[in-house]
């Protein structure tokens, strides 16, 4: 469905740019 496949897309979004930058990311996205 397309929820679900938008919260895939932004998953994995997310997960490669905590992978490219994983302390950049921990210290600028604060959830």
């Amino acid at each position: 469905e397309i929820k679900h496949l938008l919260l895939t897309t932004i998953a994995a979004v997310l997960l490669v740019g905590w992978s490219a930058k994983p302390k950049s990311a921990i210290g600028r996205v604060n959830y």
